[in-house]
């Protein structure tokens, strides 16, 4: 399927933030101490501004 140059961008970004919530999901074990899912699940969605400045 090609893409367009527009949303190649938005499409990598998005991979990348599903790449680091399923991250989490794997390896449970080490993101539970210390609440460590928390920060790393909220600053995710920071990810997107990269799109905006793009």
């Amino acid at each position: 399927m090609f893409m367009y140059s527009e949303y190649k961008m938005a499409t990598f970004i998005f991979l990348l933030m599903t790449g680091i919530l399923m991250g989490i999901l794997f390896f449970h074990s080490y993101f539970s101490k210390y609440s460590r899912y928390r920060l790393l699940g909220d600053a995710v969605f920071f990810l997107s501004i990269l799109g905006l400045l793009s």
